[in-house]
């Protein structure tokens, strides 16, 4: 199990109490976001759509 990776950017979960935000540049991925032609592979989006899923069932299911 890799370790959540922590940057410094601002985000919406600043003005949400409780709030965790998480985004799509995965560990060990080129770094793509925000920059002139901005890209994700397939495998990152099918990763990131299952992350997101994974995050609503434990949400929702609580």
């Amino acid at each position: 199990m890799r370790k959540p990776k922590r940057i410094g950017g601002g985000t919406y979960s600043r003005e949400l109490p409780n709030a965790v935000s998480f985004g799509p540049e995965g560990y060990m991925c080129e770094a793509s976001c925000h920059v002139a032609d901005e890209f994700m592979s397939i495998d990152q989006l099918i990763m990131n759509a299952k992350m997101i899923a994974d995050a609503i069932t434990a949400l929702a299911c609580e």
